[in-house]
């Protein structure tokens, strides 16, 4: 979706787990490589070392691994993920408030469904925007839900109709011009 193939998401520490370190860190970086090669349920795979990792982890200070990779620090900002992913049964929301970040989706087990929210700077994303990201990200879920071997490369983010109006609705452009006038 971003044509990126190293994302780095953030997710809040697990909830009760204390440390006597007085720069605990609340939210964690997530690293995930992936290409259009590996099948959904290799990322997932990935996903899940990795959070094991980062937990196993979590006592070391994000602020000093942002100093040994000398990335450039912003005020009230973390240097290296702007989107926050939670679960919201074993994190703690109010712990990601203070972050800024840009895009936080938080899931909650409730019955036997899972409710998302996606909360977003409103300065820099439109409702329709975000919108649209949620309508994708429901278009991904149905297709991977029951084939975790599908790989990434084949999965969509449209659904027939949003694909038929940006390829069909949205080109057709055909009209009749006079020859001799310049078309503007």
């Amino acid at each position: 979706y971003t044509n990126h193939s190293d994302l780095i998401v953030g997710i809040p520490v697990l909830e009760g787990h204390n440390h006597d370190d007085k720069s605990v860190n609340t939210v964690l970086p997530l690293r995930a490589q992936i290409s259009q090669e590996l099948t959904f349920k290799d990322v997932l795979l990935q996903v899940k070392e990795r959070t094991i990792g980062a937990y196993v982890n979590q006592g070391y200070s994000v602020d000093g691994l942002t100093q040994l990779l000398d990335l450039p620090s912003y005020q009230n900002r973390c240097s290296l993920f702007d989107v926050v992913v939670l679960l919201e049964t074993i994190h703690n929301y109010d712990k990601t408030i203070a972050l800024n970040n840009d895009v936080t989706f938080s899931f909650n087990l409730e019955s036997n469904r899972i409710k998302g929210k996606i909360e977003y700077s409103d300065a820099l994303f439109a409702d329709g925007v975000m919108g649209a990201i949620a309508k994708c990200y429901t278009t991904l879920v149905n297709q991977v839900i029951n084939r975790l071997d599908i790989k990434l490369q084949g999965i969509t983010f449209l659904d027939e109709a949003d694909r038929f109006q940006l390829l069909e609705s949205f080109n057709d452009n055909q009209g009749i011009y006079p020859l001799e006038q310049t078309i503007s």
